[in-house]
């Protein structure tokens, strides 16, 4: 059979496709065997037991300069459906910021808040997948701004840090949320 333009844009986007798929699994062979498939929860590095570290929760919180008060929340719950919420809250002086470290024994935090938060932002803190999520505010003075981040320390557990301060302090809370969870997640045993 002679070569006519049509078979020959047939061969071509054939020959195309067997490259791709060829590419793709090249790919697929190459990928590092911990991590998950695309569309699935990372895989989480070295798992923490969470429900350890939830029946004392402020024993793994270490102290931040500026927060003189410390105290643990037995059952802070956001959502009932998310399980018990064991918390250990500091508070500070000045703009009256507070840092929480919020557990959760029960379920893996990133995926549960990525669907609740509207601009969320994937990060890592300390090898952990996390997700940020800084609350918006209507602008007032008086107002308080919120931001927390989320981090998956083991295949159904993890914990939240999050940072509140009024919108008038000029302090960065989603900044302070990061900094003060790399140091909760770094200290873990």
């Amino acid at each position: 059979m002679p070569d006519n333009g049509f078979t020959v844009v047939l061969r071509k986007l054939l020959d195309g496709r067997v490259l791709a798929v060829a590419a793709l699994l090249l790919l697929a062979a190459c990928a590092p065997p911990d991590e998950a498939p695309p569309g699935g929860p990372p895989a989480i590095p070295r798992p923490v037991d969470v429900g350890a570290l939830a029946r004392t929760p402020c024993l793994s919180v270490p102290g931040e300069p500026g927060f003189v008060s410390r105290r643990e929340l037995p059952d802070d719950r956001m959502f009932t459906e998310d399980g018990p919420q064991p918390v250990c809250e500091l508070t500070g002086t000045g703009a009256h910021p507070v840092l929480k470290v919020r557990w959760f024994p029960q379920v893996r935090p990133v995926p549960l808040w990525r669907g609740r938060v509207r601009a969320a932002e994937e990060l890592s803190v300390a090898g952990y997948p996390a997700l940020l999520d800084n609350v918006e505010t209507d602008g007032r003075a008086d107002a308080l701004k919120i931001c927390a981040v989320y981090v998956d320390l083991a295949d159904s557990q993890g914990a939240a840090v999050s940072f509140t301060t009024l919108q008038s302090d000029p302090v960065d809370a989603c900044a302070e949320s990061r900094r003060f969870a790399e140091r909760v997640v770094s200290g873990l045993p």
